[in-house]
C-alpha cells in the first residue's frame, strides 16, 4: 500500500512540472508601440513605423525607424534601431555601420545586417 501511495505522489509531482514547462513556452508575449501601424491582413504582417518599440521576453527593441513583424513566421526586421536589449544585455548600436536587425521570436540569436 505504501508503494502505491508513493507512485501516486510521484505522478502528481511530475504532472505539475509538465504543466509549468508548457506555460513557460507560451510566455512569448509581445508588446509594441509606434507612431503609425500598418496592417497587411493578406500576408499577416504588421508594419510599425516611427519611433517603434517591440518587446518580448528575450528581446527589447527601442527607437527604430521601422519594424516589420511577420506574424506567420514570427520574424522581425527592424531598421535603424537606436537601442536594443537582447537576453538581458543592453547593446547600443548608434555607431554601428549596419543598423538592420533580423530576429525570429523564440530563438536566442539575432542578426545585424
Amino acid at each position: 500500500m505504501k508503494k502505491l501511495i508513493f507512485v501516486f505522489a510521484l505522478l502528481i509531482v511530475f504532472s505539475s512540472f509538465a504543466d509549468e514547462n508548457v506555460s513557460e513556452k507560451n510566455s512569448n508575449e509581445i508588446e509594441f508601440k509606434c507612431d503609425v501601424v500598418n496592417v497587411d491582413t493578406d500576408n499577416n504582417i504588421l508594419n510599425l513605423c516611427g519611433n517603434a518599440s517591440f518587446k518580448t521576453d528575450i528581446i527589447d527593441l527601442k527607437y527604430a525607424d521601422k519594424i516589420v513583424f511577420n506574424q506567420t513566421t514570427k520574424e522581425i526586421i527592424a531598421t535603424n534601431v537606436g537601442e536594443f536589449n537582447f537576453n538581458g544585455s543592453i547593446q547600443i548600436i548608434d555607431q554601428a555601420e549596419y543598423k538592420t536587425m533580423r530576429y525570429t521570436i523564440g530563438e536566442r540569436i539575432a542578426y545585424l545586417e
